[in-house]
């Protein structure tokens, strides 16, 4: 995992995961998830899409730390980043769902704009602009759900508030570190678990490891580059282990393979390793077609704000029932394609907002 195939490599692992939830979402919109076994792959994709988004972050924020050691500089780098492909996002889907209205007054009940102007819900709709903590609306009492962006999007945010010490603490003892952050987060995790933090599994301090992983793999590649080969078979080993031991419990056909529990770190960190270092071996080898697939990393995460309601939109337009499985899977293309050229869309205009926000800041 050298620095000169960094950004290749870990584009096609950021379009990898952004896709994976893509989908992951897409069948549980169907009904797959009452399903058994499709219940299983829905929820690990969309898991395994999440916890390489958190080590893919950390990755990079080692970089751009690097190139901003002011850290109240990079705070307001990092929040502008975020900030405006978000209120660019929920401003445009906003109005393209109010304005659906004309036809289907089902999808403009879900603009937050038709909620404000028409239900006079105001703060709960139009905070929803910014990527924010779900667990702070539990405290509040106060049902809520994104309209655009993800659960973890405000997780994100903070863990960049607080990646200047964790650097810090990684370049000296990454193993402590590393140790201590997982040691914090089972015991956040098993301290929230009866009380009304009702998204207990999403709290920073709980999934801050993964991010620290994603941190340390940047910190120490030329370390970690001496010993691949030997890391990938432990990998590999710790892998085939958990998933040998999942399988000897005799557990419901049902059962995620990845929990929403601490003790998953034992198997998403390895997995986070490996994904790297294949990714990273794949792109070695000359291909037009990865290359392509590649370019998408920059809408990634417009792809990530946009895609519960364009999956939300699709859902409401078609009746899935009467649909043949290939059918189903033709509707998959078309929602991705709809998908990626909308992300596009969204970041033509955010990019010159963000440029604008960075020159001033």
């Amino acid at each position: 995992m050298g620095t000169k195939k960094k950004i290749a490599w870990l584009d096609t692992v950021r379009v990898f995961a952004s896709f994976a939830i893509v989908v992951a979402h897409y069948l549980m919109c169907q009904g797959f998830e009452t399903y058994p076994f499709t219940r299983r792959i829905c929820f690990d994709l969309a898991g395994a899409g999440v916890f390489l988004f958190f080590a893919i972050s950390g990755y990079l924020v080692v970089g751009s730390l690097n190139r901003s050691p002011n850290v109240l500089d990079f705070c307001k780098r990092k929040v502008i980043r975020i900030v405006v492909p978000f209120a660019v996002s929920f401003i445009f889907l906003g109005g393209l769902f109010l304005f659906a209205g004309v036809f289907d007054m089902e999808i403009a009940e879900q603009s937050p704009f038709y909620k404000v102007l028409y239900n006079h819900d105001y703060f709960v709709n139009l905070i929803c602009i910014f990527p924010i903590d779900m667990n702070l609306f539990v405290w509040l009492g106060i049902e809520f759900l994104p309209f655009v962006g993800e659960w973890f999007m405000g997780v994100i945010l903070l863990m960049y508030f607080v990646a200047p010490p964790l650097k810090a603490c990684a370049e000296r003892a990454p193993l402590i570190t590393l140790a201590a952050s997982i040691a914090v987060s089972f015991v956040v995790f098993d301290a929230t678990k009866n009380t009304n933090v009702g998204y207990n599994w999403w709290l920073v301090l709980v999934r801050i490891p993964e991010f620290l992983f994603g941190m340390i793999l940047a910190i120490k590649h030329d370390a970690i580059l001496k010993y691949r080969i030997e890391f990938e078979l432990a990998s590999i080993f710790i892998i085939g282990a958990y998933t040998v031991h999942f399988l000897a419990q005799k557990l419901p056909v049902g059962f995620m393979f990845f929990v929403y529990e601490p003790k998953v770190f034992f198997l998403t960190m390895p997995t986070i390793f490996l994904c790297f270092s294949l990714f990273e071996r794949l792109n070695r080898l000359p291909s037009d077609l990865l290359s392509r697939f590649n370019d998408l990393a920059g809408i990634s995460y417009p792809i990530m704000l946009i895609q519960h309601p364009m999956i939300f939109l699709f859902e409401a337009q078609l009746n899935f029932e009467e649909l043949h499985s290939w059918g189903i899977f033709f509707v998959l293309i078309v929602l991705t394609w709809m998908i990626v050229y909308l992300s596009g869309f969204v970041k033509r205009f955010s990019e010159p907002a963000e440029n604008f926000f960075l020159r001033r800041a």
